[in-house]
């Protein structure tokens, strides 16, 4: 996945335990690479794209819950979040590959045919996909990173052990308390006006989180600053004030893909959202006296400290 991972399990002190738990996990992270990861060549996700078939495709169980779960949260979100925004996210610069122009109207209009999760479906038993484009491409790394946090936290359990903290990347999972017997604390950067980089602080004892932010990740093309947040809708990058979002939800999969389809939405329109659905989301806005934040109702409900 191109990152770090944390597994903090305050109870695991078996030295002989600590080490198969960590080859198990090594093992899982190895399996979802292989289904998913878009930087292998040989994973199923890339295989995938690399057809132009119109059949149905065989592909690994995990591939096939998460890529239908991506299509629930697409549906949900009216195309806020698309896993088919792939190769216009590489148009613009931000994936693999750097552009020294932005693209024109032209492009932008051929690849917003060849993508949306309305090209894509999902069969969970036996699993597979099928495209009914040939050249559609699916990009899951917005949700997978979630779906691995979630998958290790599982495995944890199967251990017995009911208190933990797990990150991949910034999106993490808790459960029970750290090893103080305190609610884990999970930071928050917060960018101050100066352009310092400040934290605060949620206090939880359950669920999954994730952030998502445009302040650090941005190109430039003739001085007009360009954000990494693609719509997928327009094919543009959004456009609004949004600086990061955060989002707490029962898994970190759900949290993972929110946090990118509430980048999409902006903060008006992302906690009209949220509060329809019952999401917990924390949205940072620049002002005139720095960073502002407007909450949704399930999140006023969390404690949020300064660090």
């Amino acid at each position: 996945m191109g990152t770090t991972y944390t597994v903090v399990i305050p109870a695991l002190r078996d030295a002989r335990l600590r080490a198969d738990l960590s080859a198990e996990i090594e093992a899982l992270l190895g399996r979802v690479n292989s289904a998913m990861s878009t930087y292998q060549s040989d994973s199923a996700i890339s295989r995938f794209n690399r057809t132009t078939s119109v059949d149905w495709f065989e592909v690994p169980a995990i591939f096939a819950v998460v890529a239908d779960q991506a299509l629930e949260i697409a549906t949900t979100s009216d195309g806020a979040f698309d896993p088919t925004v792939g190769p216009l996210v590489q148009r613009w610069g931000f994936g693999t590959q750097e552009n020294s122009t932005p693209p024109s109207e032209s492009e932008i209009s051929q690849l917003l045919e060849q993508t949306g999760y309305q090209l894509l479906e999902v069969r969970i038993d036996p699993p597979a996909l099928r495209k009914s484009d040939p050249q559609l491409q699916l990009d899951l790394s917005a949700i997978a990173k979630g779906f691995a946090v979630d998958e290790i936290a599982r495995h944890v359990e199967t251990f017995g052990f009911d208190q933990y903290l797990v990150e991949i990347g910034g999106e993490l999972r808790v459960r029970g308390t750290n090893r103080n017997a305190d609610p884990w604390r999970i930071g928050i950067q917060q960018p101050g006006a100066d352009g310092a980089v400040a934290e605060r602080a949620l206090s939880l004892t359950s669920g999954g989180v994730a952030t998502s932010g445009d302040y650090r990740n941005f190109i430039k093309f003739n001085n007009k600053r360009y954000s990494h947040i693609i719509d997928p809708r327009s094919g543009y990058p959004a456009e609004h004030a949004l600086a990061s979002v955060t989002v707490i939800a029962d898994s970190a999969m759900n949290a993972d893909a929110w946090a990118t389809a509430f980048m999409v939405l902006g903060a008006r329109q992302g906690v009209k959202v949220a509060n329809q659905f019952n999401i917990a989301a924390y949205f940072l806005e620049p002002g005139a006296q720095g960073f502002t934040s407007v909450v949704s109702d399930d999140f006023s409900e969390i404690a949020l400290t300064d660090q």
